[in-house]
């Protein structure tokens, strides 16, 4: 498991990629706002300070979440991604939240230009996959996509003509 000043690393740089997201989901017209961060005090505290989501979206007059997630990968398409299936996050982080629906996964290239967009209608064909986390030091259950599920985009690009 990341000890806490690992974990303040990563949380303080997640959130630079959280409002990238964020922004270009405004350009290309949707109503999307920044959740507001909740950082834990302490490891111990970690199941307290969970939040409810990185981005809201406003779908349907109803609140919906949107998930970021930075990968150590270089990827911009769906035949440039290295693997055969897209790990979306840990399977308890994906379902912890059934109070807020989820509307998609966005997983972000190392180089933060390019993303593929996982929508959760399709969850119903997401894997569940058990592997060592090195990082973590455990071992984690997650949801994996098959690449085809998602739309694969650049974070630079403009909005649709007639938007």
């Amino acid at each position: 498991m990341k000890n806490q000043d690992e974990f303040v690393r990563d949380w303080i740089e997640s959130h630079g990629t959280v409002s990238k997201v964020c922004a270009w989901l405004r350009r290309i017209g949707v109503e999307a706002f920044l959740r507001p961060p909740s950082l834990r005090p302490t490891e111990a505290e970690r199941w307290e300070f969970s939040d409810d989501g990185d981005i809201a979206i406003v779908e349907d007059c109803q609140i919906k979440r949107v998930e970021v997630k930075t990968r150590n990968l270089e990827f911009s398409t769906r035949e440039t991604y290295p693997y055969p299936t897209v790990f979306i996050d840990e399977t308890y982080h994906v379902d912890r939240l059934d109070h807020i629906p989820l509307l998609a996964y966005v997983i972000v290239s190392r180089d933060r230009m390019h993303c593929c967009v996982i929508p959760a209608h399709t969850k119903d064909q997401w894997e569940k996959v058990t592997v060592h986390d090195a990082s973590q030091g455990r071992d984690c259950t997650n949801y994996a996509a098959d690449p085809d599920l998602c739309d694969w985009r650049r974070l630079d690009e403009a909005p649709h003509r007639g938007s």
